[in-house]
């Protein structure tokens, strides 16, 4: 229990963090696809490394969801074709909807962070925009998110399921 409170304080060290930037990478079966939210103050960072469905929205418009990354820029289901020739993600609505929420967000600081006992978590800007991040999985053993802090890649605490509990564990990744 002592690194699920560990996560929990980590994670509302980002209250007065700035966001420095939304990253997505796509992982083409070697890792998972994931968000990457960075958030920085004057002495610590924090990468907040999402692996569940996340939302981002204002207090009157929807921005950006996970599958976006399945729409093109028109806002329709991207062919198979078109999105195995891309290097990326930029043939998808989720190319254009991370640059307008960067565009949004950046250099803005969080005011508050709130923590579901399910797993979904809730991030409010001093802008009124809200990440929202879901919980949405029944997969054993699936990682929903990690906290990476100042650039620490040997003591991530990561948060996953386990016959659908909430565990939360120290994981040792090699850069």
């Amino acid at each position: 229990m002592e690194t699920k409170k560990e996560f929990l304080q980590q994670l509302k060290s980002i209250e007065k963090m700035k966001l420095v930037n939304i990253n997505f990478v796509r992982g083409l079966g070697i890792v998972e696809p994931r968000f990457e939210l960075s958030f920085a103050n004057q002495s610590d960072s924090i990468i907040l490394e999402v692996e569940t469905n996340i939302r981002i929205r204002t207090r009157s418009s929807h921005l950006l969801s996970f599958n976006d990354l399945y729409l093109n820029q028109k806002r329709k289901t991207i062919s198979v074709r078109m999105f195995r020739q891309q290097k990326n993600i930029e043939k998808t609505y989720l190319f254009e909807a991370l640059n307008c929420s960067n565009v949004l967000l950046k250099n803005k600081t969080v005011n508050k962070v709130v923590v579901k006992e399910y797993g979904d978590i809730f991030i409010m800007f001093s802008n009124g925009t809200t990440i929202e991040i879901f919980n949405d999985t029944h997969m054993q053993e699936a990682a929903l998110y990690r906290i990476i802090t100042n650039g620490n890649y040997k003591e991530i605490i990561e948060c996953y399921l386990d016959n659908n509990v909430l565990k939360y564990s120290y994981r040792d990744y090699d850069n």
